[in-house]
C-alpha cells in the first residue's frame, strides 16, 4: 500500500488531491487519508491497463489516478480487493489471516467484491489464423507511405492479426507506418518506415508460422499506446532546466 501510495503521488500533479483512505478499527486510528505533494511532472497523458488480473495495491494505485483525473485506465473489470491483511505466524508453522483495513478512493469508496470500472472498457480479441482467407501477400514489392492498393490491404490484414493494426486498411497512413516500423524493430529488421520485399517476405512468414493457432490480440495495449502517442504530440507542459530539473509552463 505504502509503494501505491508514494507511485499514485509521483503522478498526481495536482496539490493537495486526495489519493485514497486508510480505514482501521476506530480504536486503531479509524480513517487516515493520504494527499497530494503537487509535485508530479505534468505529463500529457498518463494511460493505465487493467483487467482482471489487477487486484489490491494495484487497484489502489489506479483507483487513485482515475479518481483524480491523473490517468486513463482502459481494459476490464478489475478483481475488486479493497481490503488488507495481517498474516501472523503461530508456534505450529501455521499462519493467522486477519483482515483489518478498508481502503477508500476519494470518490468511488471501498471496492471490495466491486472492482473498478475502466473509462474505456476494451477486450483483447480471441483470433484464430487461417492464411487461406487472407489476400495473396506480393513479396516482391516496396509498399510506401501513401499508397493505396490491394497489396497494402493485405499487408495490413497480417499486421492485424499479430496485433500492430486494430484493422487492416487498403491506405498506406501512419498507423500503418507504425506497424510497419513496430514489425521491423520486433523481428531486427533495419528501421524504415516503408515496406520492402524483405521485410514483406518476413511478415508473409510469421503469419504463415502461426496459421491454425489461436490466440489473443491486445487491442488494449495498442489503443493505449495510440492515445499516448496523440498526448505527445501535443505541447509540452514543462521546461526542462539545464541541471535535470524542470519548471511547469
Amino acid at each position: 500500500m505504502d509503494a501505491a501510495l508514494k507511485m499514485a503521488n509521483a503522478m498526481t500533479p495536482v496539490k493537495d488531491a486526495e489519493l485514497a483512505g486508510v480505514r482501521y478499527r476506530d480504536d486503531m486510528g479509524g480513517l487516515e487519508q493520504t494527499y497530494s505533494t503537487g509535485n508530479a511532472l505534468p505529463l500529457n497523458k498518463i494511460v493505465v491497463l487493467v483487467d482482471g488480473g489487477t487486484a489490491s495495491a494495484a487497484e489502489l494505485l489506479a483507483g487513485s489516478l482515475q479518481d483524480t483525473g491523473s490517468a486513463t485506465l482502459i481494459g476490464s473489470k478489475t478483481y475488486g480487493k479493497g481490503q488488507g491483511q495481517f498474516h501472523i505466524d503461530l508456534v505450529n508453522g501455521d499462519k493467522l489471516v486477519i483482515t483489518t483495513l478498508e481502503l477508500e478512493l476519494p470518490k468511488q469508496g471501498c471496492w471490495e467484491g466491486v472492482g473498478l470500472t475502466p473509462d474505456i472498457q476494451l477486450e483483447n480479441r480471441k483470433v484464430t489464423v487461417n492464411t487461406k482467407d487472407l489476400k495473396p501477400l506480393d513479396t516482391s514489392t516496396t509498399l510506401r507511405f501513401g499508397d493505396s492498393s490491394d497489396a497494402v490491404y493485405a499487408m495490413t490484414e497480417r499486421l492485424s492479426l499479430l496485433g500492430l493494426l486494430t484493422e487492416a486498411t487498403g491506405r498506406y497512413d501512419g498507423d500503418v507506418a507504425d506497424a510497419v516500423a513496430s514489425f521491423r524493430a520486433a523481428y531486427d529488421l533495419p528501421a524504415a518506415l516503408y515496406a520492402s520485399p524483405e521485410m514483406l517476405s518476413a511478415l508473409d512468414e510469421a503469419v504463415t508460422a502461426l496459421n491454425g493457432q489461436t490466440y489473443l490480440v491486445d487491442d488494449q495495449l495498442q489503443s493505449a499506446l495510440e492515445m499516448c502517442r496523440l498526448a505527445a504530440a501535443k505541447p509540452q507542459q514543462y521546461t526542462v532546466k539545464s541541471d535535470g530539473s524542470w519548471t511547469k509552463k
